[in-house]
């Protein structure tokens, strides 16, 4: 999209993010594209910026702001944002899974309404992406959880979702010495090649609450064996469920 508005506008952009982690990642993958190779480095570096904090925006120029997980930026200070982002030369995109907390005449959906922000859907209906979920087991211990993954890395890649805590216990474990937490560092290929066997097994990757629950893409190649997706902690809001359970299966 940032190439789109760089090539047929003269537009300056701002391309917004939750947190580093997300900028980095996106940045790597646009210096990727054909168009960026192509381009004048020097007015591209002078009309797209990378940002996790918005401030006032000065100039008349039209500048146009693409923020990635707009609920998580904006509602961090929805009247600050709503402030930077008022004036007539500014224009603002947000994407995201969760425009709102999905209570329809929530506070939030009607916070959206009244600066005058609207809501654009992918689908008609939010359930024909709503995840179904296969299994529901007890986890409650570490040995269990570890269980159930071996059980899985043979058959497909795993994804675990889990609070930091199990995550640390996970990583300790002698029969998932190949197990890893999703940071920032982690190769975004590696995310997205996950169908690739190591060895007997498959990859098995593992996010807690500080990344990877969201903004995060994990894929298996099509045709492929698919991902299993174990969820191992309650969800905090409606929010937190949907993000972390389109993480795979798209």
């Amino acid at each position: 999209m940032s190439h789109m508005f760089f090539k047929h506008s003269e537009a300056n952009i701002i391309i917004l993010f939750e947190n580093k982690g997300l900028l980095n990642r996106d940045k790597k993958q646009n210096e990727l594209f054909e168009i960026f190779k192509e381009a004048d480095k020097s007015a591209y570096a002078k009309r797209l910026k990378y940002k996790v904090q918005l401030k006032k925006i000065t100039g008349a120029a039209k500048t146009i702001i693409i923020a990635d997980e707009c609920d998580a930026v904006m509602f961090k200070n929805l009247l600050s944002f709503n402030q930077v982002t008022k004036e007539e030369n500014i224009f603002v995109i947000g994407l995201t899974a969760t425009a709102y907390d999905g209570v329809e005449n929530g506070g939030e959906a009607e916070a959206i309404k009244r600066l005058g922000y609207k809501v654009y859907r992918t689908c008609k209906d939010d359930k024909a992406v709503d995840p179904i979920i296969n299994e529901t087991v007890n986890l409650s211990t570490t040995k269990k959880f570890v269980e159930k993954i071996r059980e899985q890395m043979f058959l497909r890649p795993v994804l675990v979702l889990a609070r930091k805590e199990r995550c640390g216990e996970l990583a300790k474990n002698q029969w998932l010495e190949n197990i890893q937490l999703v940071t920032e560092e982690t190769p975004y290929d590696d995310l997205r090649m996950l169908g690739e066997k190591k060895g007997l097994a498959y990859p098995v990757y593992m996010a807690n609450e500080d990344f990877g629950w969201r903004g995060v893409d994990y894929r298996c190649a099509n045709p492929g064996p698919g991902i299993t997706l174990i969820v191992g902690a309650a969800f905090g809001d409606q929010r937190e469920r949907v993000q972390a359970l389109l993480r795979v299966g798209r």
